[in-house]
């Protein structure tokens, strides 16, 4: 399986963002969630109307790195500044940037992860900048600008520069292009076609169409029988790959499974309760991962995890 097959929970990505299926995604980057507001001062006879929000995140702990036989050190410090404002005709506008020191920790799968790799874990990120997105919105809708920053929403192999997108009674569309494409197939633009029927408040159906210019398609239905349970067929034109999933959750207990035409599966299992939370994935190679997470209040959590590779890590995670 392919798209519609991993994510970290070993449960459909797209399935989980478009039907909301509910199996409990562990973020290992340890995004922070706490954010304390200032408001910009006038100068040279500009008004103040305007807002910056800052935003902090920590991490610290031990990763064991199974493949190349290696255990060390992880810590890195992050600084989100988000700002916005609002035009007097109702027009909003803003931009993200952020700051990262120390040696991240980005695990991804479990499993898989390795140290010294791009994007894995522990990457050099002492005194890294990183301007994100710029954006205008109004009833018109969204437009967003981010040099390289924006998903091909198709393939995210691909990164794009400018989106838009556009949502109405339910009804969405989203479109992204790259100024500086390349001749690969998928490098140029990409679009989504999406329905949701509990927004609108007719039908509790959620549908949605993903292509780009590679001319492969993605397309997906999910139906919530209950608000507990929901299930959802997707097609994928790239390997011709259909896929069934299903996922149930409560406060504290979600299950999803999910099985193509190529007899490949993924099962996710989540508990949560009193701060402690903890999920177990598996598939039909046996790839499983154990992650979980205790809540010490306050924006501390005690994190960890390990799985069917040997790789294991232990440490914490804090949120300002």
């Amino acid at each position: 399986m392919e798209r519609g097959r991993i994510s970290e929970t070993g449960f459909p990505s797209e399935t989980i963002a478009k039907i909301n299926c509910g199996a409990l995604y562990f973020n290992a980057q340890f995004e922070s969630s706490i954010f304390a507001t200032t408001a910009l001062v006038a100068s040279a006879g500009v008004a103040a109307a305007q807002d910056i929000t800052l935003g902090g995140s920590a991490g610290a702990g031990i990763f064991h790195d199974s493949t190349n036989g290696v255990t060390d050190i992880y810590n890195s410090l992050e600084l989100e500044v988000t700002f916005a404002g609002a035009t007097d005709n109702g027009l909003t506008f803003g931009a993200t940037m952020d700051v990262t020191v120390g040696t991240d920790l980005d695990i991804g799968e479990v499993g898989t992860a390795e140290f010294d790799t791009p994007g894995a874990v522990n990457a050099d990120e002492d005194g890294t900048f990183g301007l994100g997105s710029i954006f205008i919105s109004g009833e018109f809708g969204t437009r967003t600008f981010d040099t390289d920053g924006i998903d091909n929403v198709y393939d995210d192999d691909f990164s794009h520069d400018f989106s838009y997108a556009y949502d109405a009674a339910g009804f969405g569309v989203t479109l992204t292009y790259n100024l500086n494409a390349t001749a690969a197939a998928g490098d140029t633009w990409s679009l989504e076609l999406a329905y949701d029927g509990n927004e609108a408040g007719t039908v509790p159906v959620t549908a949605f169409l993903e292509t780009d210019d590679s001319s492969e398609m993605h397309l997906s239905v999910g139906y919530s029988i209950t608000t507990e349970f929901a299930v959802g067929l997707e097609y994928e034109t790239d390997g011709k790959v259909t896929t069934l999933s299903a996922a149930y959750e409560t406060d504290m207990f979600s299950v999803g499974f999910a099985v193509d035409n190529n007899s490949e599966w993924d099962l996710d299992l989540g508990y949560s309760a009193q701060g402690f939370s903890i999920d177990v994935s598996t598939d039909e190679a046996s790839a499983w991962e154990l992650t979980g997470a205790y809540d010490l209040g306050g924006g501390l959590e005690i994190v960890g995890g390990t799985a069917s590779t040997s790789n294991w890590y232990l440490g914490a995670a804090m949120s300002f």
